[in-house]
């Protein structure tokens, strides 16, 4: 008996378009979440997940500054953490976690107050007298003046930089220093009249240094123009996991055969997917189903199988597997069956054994109505000819492809050419 292509029935047609539906809606939604990744997006998601994880450790003034740049400026998220990192390491953006702060911050808000009044004197009884007080600021931490004896202050500092000084005691008689200070965090000299209103950039203390070289620097955000981020030379790492030599091949052979198939009518989508090539055509003849099979390197024994209103088949182009996907071909191979004198279906088309069979060679093969075994191959000669039989399998495998012709008025194997 002729085998042909299975034909669904109405509640499995009715159940395989509300499954389609349903994959269609939560491709959708998902795609609307920003949760679908196309191929090769693990480097886009791994590059995403590193700018949250640097982003984590920066100050509020931080994640204000990106938003303002995004909201204000109209930048992409990318651009505006790229610029607000930037100022971060410029020490441009305030905050308590642009650069490490101490104790002596929460004092130098006071030196002004203890400069100017007589309600100063309540942490430095060495201070005598309305002369000690004058307008430059007092340096918080173990270098304020130390009382000599005579009760003779230390002759004030204006002439004292603002950069961090390691020690500034005054050497009292016998050459014994004064008692040090062991609750100041750190040492740094105020502002003196002259500089007030400046921008001072302090540099990281000790513990930032350690920091950095336990955990290195913040990681730059890398831009990306669409799927394939710009690989730089120094950025070489970010490629997705997984890439190779196979993955590029696959690359080169989509890009070959959009550039010579992908402006048909017929076709829809062509893209590389790892390692491999994927292609999606709407099929209006079967014309078009065998043009992709030849395009994609399909074998002419090649399986191929039926998937809801999709016939499925895989070929290899330059080492790199080729699947097609063609949407409406499995109607177009039952209206051929239907429409057959004695159709016959074999490795994705349909052939009409009361029609002769043309191949390359414009040898036109023609049916005896016979069978090879229990699997129905059927058995055809050549026209014009007394030789033997040949199963249509291997005819179509030696000779093929075959194409239909109308019959000679003659008759069948026996009449001349």
């Amino acid at each position: 008996m002729t085998t042909v292509p299975e034909i669904r029935s109405a509640v499995e047609a009715n159940l395989a378009e509300q499954l389609s539906a349903f994959a269609r809606e939560f491709v959708a939604d998902l795609e609307a979440q920003g949760r679908l990744v196309e191929a090769g997006g693990a480097g886009v998601l791994e590059r995403l997940r590193t700018q949250v994880e640097a982003g984590q450790n920066c100050p509020e003034a931080y994640h204000a500054a990106v938003d303002t740049i995004v909201e204000d400026c109209g930048y992409p998220s990318e651009v505006a953490m790229r610029i607000a990192t930037a100022l971060n390491r410029k020490g441009l953006i305030p905050g308590d976690d642009v650069e490490p702060r101490h104790d002596h911050d929460h004092d130098h808000d006071h030196d002004h107050d203890h400069a100017h009044g007589p309600d100063a004197r309540h942490d430095h009884d060495h201070a005598h007298g309305p002369d000690a007080r004058h307008d430059h600021a007092h340096a918080p931490g173990p270098d304020h003046r130390e009382q000599v004896p005579g009760g003779e202050d230390s002759e004030p500092r204006h002439d004292r930089a603002p950069a961090p000084v390691p020690d500034h005691r005054e050497q009292v008689p016998g050459g014994e220093d004064p008692e040090p200070r062991h609750d100041r965090a750190s040492i740094a000299l105020p502002l003196v009249p002259p500089a007030r209103g400046a921008i001072v950039l302090h540099l990281a203390d000790r513990g930032a240094g350690r920091a950095m070289a336990e955990h290195g620097a913040a990681p730059v955000p890398q831009r990306v123009d669409g799927q394939v981020p710009r690989v730089r030379p120094a950025a070489a790492r970010s490629r997705p996991v997984g890439w190779g030599s196979a993955s590029a091949r696959a690359v080169s052979v989509a890009a070959s055969l959009q550039s010579d198939h992908l402006a048909r009518l017929e076709a829809m989508q062509i893209k590389a997917d790892g390692e491999r090539v994927t292609v999606a055509i709407k099929a209006t003849c079967l014309d078009d189903w065998e043009y992709w099979l030849d395009a994609i390197g399909a074998p002419r024994n090649v399986r191929t199988r039926t998937a809801g209103h999709a016939q499925v088949a895989a070929g290899t182009l330059d080492g790199v597997a080729v699947h097609l996907t063609a949407h409406g071909v499995p109607e177009l191979l039952q209206e051929a069956s239907d429409t057959a004198t004695d159709p016959f279906f074999l490795w994705g088309r349909i052939y009409d054994l009361g029609m002769g069979q043309v191949d390359r060679a414009d040898r036109i093969w023609l049916s005896l109505g016979r069978r090879q075994d229990e699997r129905g191959m059927p058995l055809l000669v050549l026209r014009g000819t007394d030789g033997p039989p040949y199963p249509l399998a291997s005819i179509v495998m030696a000779h093929g492809p075959l194409a239909a012709t109308p019959l000679p008025s003659g008759g069948m194997a026996g009449d001349s050419a």
